[in-house]
């Protein structure tokens, strides 16, 4: 449709009428806005995302576009002016003037990116120190309770950073690592010990946990990796190394004879939920008791892109909201292994409750 209409126009300007595309184009409004074009081109796109960032906005208002708009043309404007119109003189021009024209188009490119990402750091800064006021963001506690209203946090644009340390520290791995840091959590002379042992969907629940332990006679042990999960009967579409990972990580629970394992035993796609094979030989050699829970679904829309918006929910977002099931306890905890656990068990749920 667009190089339709493309044709159209060049089309229309052949002929030498009075009323003619030709002579509409050769305006001076018109002419003006095109010698200003390609500035206009370039910084168009930048303007507009500062805006959605700083609004935590997915689409422009009105009254925002025209805004935006106006600022693209200036910034294009200022452009011609200072830095296109000079340049294209700069062939003819002492080298001492290139150099300090180029330096001077790096400086601002450079004071421009260094203030975004200033920018950034301190918008992130300002919503985790919102997360403080418990009153606002109670958490897990704003079930059954009437909160008041509150900019969401992390905003949408933050929320992808928005993940447990394991990530950045080496304790979980990516789809290609195959270590067993033995990462430890809580107090390491802490009598229980809960290995935390899975995929990504387990690794979310690392800072609740993390929580959980702090002051009490349980610590944490992390065996966490991207797209694995704990068993021993991998599957053809996981990666290679999930088969090595799981060796190893069942080489060392065998060792470490954990009091209790904390893993999902639910795999996800695209809100299909099913149980995962393999998942009671390690849990029995492991010698802890298990306590599996339900992974949460995977979606075919990116769950930031829906979460925490202003305005209207986006296309595709309804059967996200609604239908969705989050982690939760799959049942009674499931006791593997030689000899009694319930009471390691009871001591388990009382950590969480």
């Amino acid at each position: 449709m667009a190089d339709a209409g493309r044709g159209l126009v060049l089309i229309g300007g052949l002929g030498a009428s009075r009323f003619g595309v030709a002579r509409l184009l050769g305006s001076r409004p018109f002419t003006w806005l095109g010698d200003r074009s390609y500035g206009l081109y370039l910084w168009h796109w930048p303007i507009l995302l500062a805006y959605l960032a700083i609004s935590e906005r997915t689409v422009a208002t009105p009254l925002a576009g025209l805004v935006i708009m106006g600022a693209s043309v200036l910034a294009a404007d200022l452009t011609l002016r200072f830095i296109e119109g000079p340049t294209r003189y700069l062939s003819d021009a002492k080298p001492w003037r290139i150099l300090i024209a180029g330096a001077a188009a790096v400086a601002v490119a450079g004071g421009v990116a260094v203030g975004w990402i200033g920018y950034t750091k301190f918008q992130a800064r300002a919503e985790w120190a919102r997360l403080a006021d418990a009153e606002a963001y109670p958490g897990a506690a704003a079930f059954g309770r009437d909160i008041p209203e509150a900019p969401v946090t992390p905003g949408p644009f933050t929320v992808r950073a928005d993940r447990p340390e394991l990530y950045d520290n080496g304790c979980h791995q990516s789809e290609t690592g195959t270590a067993t840091p033995n990462c430890v959590y809580g107090d390491p002379d802490a009598p229980y010990t809960l290995a935390v042992v899975g995929g990504s969907h387990v690794t979310q629940w690392f800072p609740a946990l993390q929580g959980a332990v702090e002051g009490s006679e349980w610590k944490l042990m992390i065996f966490t990796k991207s797209a694995c999960l704990f068993r021993e009967t991998p599957e053809p579409h996981e990666p290679p190394s999930c088969a090595v990972w799981n060796r190893n990580v069942m080489a060392e629970l065998e060792r470490l004879r954990p009091d209790a394992i904390f893993t999902t035993t639910t795999r996800g796609e695209y809100a299909a939920d099913e149980i995962a094979p393999g998942l009671c030989g390690p849990l029995a050699r492991a010698g802890g008791a298990g306590h599996p829970n339900r992974g949460h679904a995977r979606h075919a829309v990116v769950p930031v892109r829906c979460g925490g918006m202003r305005g209207a929910v986006r296309s595709g977002c309804g059967a996200l909201l609604t239908g969705a099931d989050g982690p939760a306890v799959a049942g009674e905890p499931h006791a593997a292994g030689d000899g009694d656990r319930g009471s390691v068990s009871a001591r388990f749920l009382a950590l969480l409750l």
